[in-house]
């Protein structure tokens, strides 16, 4: 048996008063139900169709339904579900255009319910769902008074969009950060946006696709900014919250190794004059903006014949290098103003002997800036094979998968050094990290030849290359995965707090869910 909320909620929907039979008054019943089975289930409804008849039994107005046609299966996934969201979308228009006065309720199971979000909502554009589908029309998506998704594999827990009391994301989720990842791998799978590999041709993504990152980036920046400010007001903010906010977003983001050791020792987190997280991903989602109206070629375009300054003195004494490798120039230039002035904060947090942290009083603060460089000096070197210019892995498939690994090596690198800091010295300062071992090994199996005058032993050809880097990827992945579940967990249990739902505290002081402490 169903529970009764979904049939409440379709009778609510159809606006039915009890008692009321009012006797239609054309071909069209007063509420139309359009159903979607889930994977693998034989044409129909499927199992969906219980709780479809059960409205139709308790109903006291004339309720009409039809099952979605489609191939339901999960070998051939993204394009089943494609035709599905198409043959939803065909029923939706007709029956909307057929019965102007009717109330439409769209419901489905698994497969089913992901074909009905992508009805209303478009779909597709990311790994392993195939082309991108607009939504359909708001005229007719207006017309539709409830819906019922059951297992959405692209559910996403506690959003508007999605109502329920699953804390667990879908297959596919409809995160704005998980989107702007998955479209670039989907379109862009060997990272060739600006030259492509075997004949130097413009490899352009759909410029569509740089709309959506800006939407995604900005839609990060304002939820990162508004989950701050909502922790502090329940509350909730703490040594968690801040493991969440810094650890976990700081997969490519060398500035914020800075910003930690900066932090490490004067216990303030400082933003300086030009502000990564606030004008530098307001200025990101500017130049994907400008991407999206004119193209990648736009940035081949030099910078002085841009600004028309390219037969002005002193002008035409500079180099005139092309808007990309410009903007790398003023990042290089913003790097290292931030880099001066985190120095200077901690030297101004140690000119008091007293002021100075106790965690942090018998280290060199530059001593702790080592730990960053060794790790980026094994990368650099596994990448410079055969030659820096000629790099096996940067011109190939495997620079993602690289990225990715040195990404979430990274990550559990400044997770740790915020763990020592939150923790105020009990957690040792990571000065070396045990996964960076996988890397040595590549590193200098990869240079054998410069080392020693003789082949790679695991590199030996591309085959092997690609398994050794995904391996390292993959062990990265475990071991960052292993840090964040034993800190969540160990944070959690020691402050009796809880991850991802927010509680209050009773008269004991105790944290408790919000129905209990009233």
């Amino acid at each position: 048996m169903f529970p009764k909320a979904f049939i409440a909620l379709i009778l609510t929907a159809s606006a039915l008063s009890v008692g009321a039979v009012p006797a239609p008054t054309s071909p069209c019943a007063d509420v139309h139900i359009i159903a979607a089975r889930a994977s693998t289930e034989a044409p129909g409804a499927g199992i969906i169709d219980a709780l479809v008849s059960q409205v139709q039994q308790e109903s006291s107005q004339t309720v009409s339904t039809v099952a979605v046609d489609y191939p339901a299966t999960l070998t051939d996934y993204a394009n089943s579900s494609a035709q599905g969201t198409a043959a939803t979308k065909t029923l939706l228009n007709n029956q909307a255009a057929a019965c102007p006065n009717q109330k439409i309720v769209l419901v489905g199971y698994s497969q089913g319910a992901h074909v009905i979000g992508d009805t209303v909502a478009g779909g597709g554009g990311v790994a392993g769902l195939g082309a991108a589908t607009p939504p359909v029309a708001a005229s007719v998506a207006n017309r539709v008074n409830a819906i019922i998704q059951m297992g959405d594999p692209r559910h996403v827990p506690r959003q508007s969009f999605d109502v329920g009391t699953s804390l667990r994301n879908g297959l596919f989720p409809r995160l704005q950060m998980l989107l702007n990842f998955s479209t670039l791998l989907y379109y862009d799978p060997l990272y060739l946006t600006e030259k492509d590999a075997t004949d130097g041709r413009p490899h352009e993504l759909p410029q569509w696709i740089y709309f959506t990152w800006a939407a995604g980036l900005f839609l990060y920046q304002s939820l990162d900014a508004i989950d701050g400010k909502q922790a502090r007001r329940t509350g909730m903010a703490g040594p968690l919250g801040e493991m969440f906010d810094h650890a976990s977003e700081i997969f490519t983001l060398a500035n914020f190794y800075l910003t930690t050791w900066e932090e490490y020792h004067t216990g303030v987190l400082f933003l300086g004059y030009f502000s990564g997280p606030v004008e530098g991903i307001l200025m990101i989602v500017g130049i994907y903006m400008i991407t999206g109206f004119c193209g990648t070629l736009f940035w081949e375009t030099r910078i002085w014949t841009f600004l028309g300054l390219e037969e002005v003195y002193p002008f035409n004494q500079v180099p005139n290098l092309p808007l990309n490798e410009s903007f790398m120039c003023f990042a290089a230039l913003g790097l290292g103003i931030n880099i001066f002035h985190a120095y200077l904060n901690v030297q101004a947090s140690r000119a008091d002997p007293a002021a100075i942290r106790p965690h942090t009083k018998d280290t060199n603060p530059l001593n702790l800036l080592l730990p960053f460089l060794l790790p980026v000096g094994i990368q650099v070197a596994w990448l410079s094979h055969p030659t820096f210019n000629h790099s096996a892995i940067v011109h190939s498939a495997l620079f993602v998968p690289f990225l990715c690994a040195w990404g979430l090596q990274f990550a559990h690198q400044v997770g740790r050094m915020i763990l020592a800091h939150v923790t105020l010295g009990s957690e040792r300062f990571p000065r070396w990290d045990w996964v960076w071992a996988w890397s040595v090994i590549g590193a200098v199996d990869a240079n054998l030849p410069r080392l020693f005058g003789r082949a790679p032993i695991i590199q030996t050809n591309t085959l092997n290359t690609a398994i050794f880097v995904w391996l390292t990827l993959l062990v990265s992945l475990i071991t960052y995965g292993r840090f964040v579940y034993l800190v969540i967990n160990d944070i959690t249990e020691f402050m009796g707090i809880a991850c991802l739902v927010v509680r209050k505290k009773d008269e004991h002081g105790h944290w408790v869910h919000p129905e209990k402490s009233s």
